[in-house]
């Protein structure tokens, strides 16, 4: 937007005093479908079939306690619940322990040749014994079968190129919510009208 040091600074200066801040990058990672090979799932562990009739409650369990939240969440609504148009709840997995989730992930896709994976959770006593791997290599090979080629997910996290993601490209996401011509006015305020060469 700025093409230099300074105005970049004088942006990101205007943005926190509106409480706005600019987001970290975070990277594309993709996985080549053609790649995608078996997993393994801990004893006493099972992952959700495609025809798996979705508990809401411990559904939100598990997205809960996978993002480290405590206590009981309230209860979401059935508004909320509602499908969206692209949804397919045939492509959400599960990795299930005595009737509980303890994983999940996600996966959006309706044709073409990408799908796009959710936030992936493990709740925390379930972590590090291959969960979120089985989850995700299961929803991968669901999307697979239905034809796409590849998957990506946006995220910084290890997790993803341990399991066999590549980085793609970067993004650096936007701020959409300041009028660019609030911004012009308060670069007015510092009278600025040419700036050459600064490093």
């Amino acid at each position: 937007m700025y093409k230099n040091k300074f105005y970049g600074c004088l942006f990101e200066g205007i943005l926190k005093e509106y409480s706005f801040s600019l987001k970290e990058e975070e990277s594309v990672l993709e996985f080549d479908l053609k790649k995608i090979t078996g997993y393994e799932v801990p004893n006493g562990y099972t992952i959700s079939p495609m025809d798996f009739d979705i508990d809401n409650w411990k559904y939100q369990l598990v997205i809960h306690k996978g993002f480290n939240n405590e206590g009981i969440p309230e209860k979401w609504n059935d508004d909320f619940l509602k499908p969206s148009l692209n949804c397919n709840n045939k492509l959400k997995v599960f990795a299930i322990n005595s009737g509980e989730y303890c994983a999940h992930c996600g996966i959006w896709y309706t044709q073409g040749d990408t799908a796009y994976i959710e936030s992936v959770v493990t709740i925390p006593q379930c972590r590090k014994i291959g969960l979120a791997k089985a989850v995700v290599y299961e929803a991968l090979a669901r999307v697979k079968e239905l034809g796409a080629k590849r998957a990506i997910v946006l995220s910084n996290q290890e997790f993803y190129y341990k399991i066999g993601f590549e980085k793609s490209s970067t993004l650096v996401p936007g701020v959409n919510k300041l009028p660019v011509c609030l911004a012009e006015k308060e670069i007015e305020k510092f009278k600025i009208t040419e700036v050459t060469n600064y490093k």
